[in-house]
């Protein structure tokens, strides 16, 4: 009996080894199975909507009264209902000098500051992440080591160079139990916590990042 919950209770594995030559968790493959081929990231737009994957987002604004830009950027996130707190950075000098850090000096506007928490994200969902317009300031990526979900996300940043922190939660209790407080009490995995910055996106740019479509 204490087997059991190490069997896969999954009944489908079957139809989509059929399918795919694997099951959705590569647990069960067929002969001409090659892990290469199964975990090399693959962007498909129709996969799952991103924004049902975000658990939370954390969203900083600098911007000048006067930039069209930043009015557009504002509205968007109104547009989706993401709150976000602003800066004006002709009215806050630490604001200025923060966004002058980020763009070599310039005070360009708008610059975002983003915390985003994602589960189980699509390639196609990475790759609006981690577009040329948003520059990573960390990244941790909380895993498992069978899960085929990691296995395809560690593949998509590696081959990007896109550095991260990997915890294994299985190995790190405390890891467990933050990412269960993420989504409602499950150990899903990946669970990726993203800071990152972005200047002067375009509302599809950002619309991406942060996954709102």
């Amino acid at each position: 009996m204490l087997d059991r919950r190490n069997i896969c209770p999954c009944y489908w594995h079957k139809d989509e080894i059929a399918q795919d030559g694997h099951c959705r968790c590569h647990l069960f493959v067929d002969d001409k199975y090659d892990p290469v081929t199964a975990y090399a990231p693959v962007l498909d737009q129709s996969l799952q909507v991103a924004r049902a994957n975000v658990r939370l987002r954390e969203i900083t604004v600098y911007t000048t009264w006067w930039c069209p830009r930043s009015r557009r950027t504002k509205g968007l996130l109104k547009k989706y209902d993401v709150p976000y707190r602003e800066i004006d950075i002709e009215r806050s000098r630490s604001g200025a000098q923060q966004v002058e850090k980020w763009n070599d000096g310039n005070q360009s506007v708008p610059t975002l500051d983003m915390r985003l928490v994602v589960t189980e994200p699509s390639d196609a969902a990475l790759a609006g992440i981690f577009s040329p317009k948003a520059r990573v300031q960390s990244l941790t990526m909380y895993t498992t080591d069978w899960c085929h979900d990691v296995r395809r996300a560690r593949a998509f940043l590696q081959g990007r160079g896109i550095p991260y922190q990997d915890v294994d939660i299985e190995r790190d209790p405390r890891a467990a139990a933050q990412v269960e407080e993420w989504n409602q009490g499950y150990q899903s995995v990946p669970t990726l916590d993203v800071c990152l910055v972005a200047t002067e996106p375009t509302e599809d740019e950002l619309a991406r990042i942060l996954c709102l479509v």
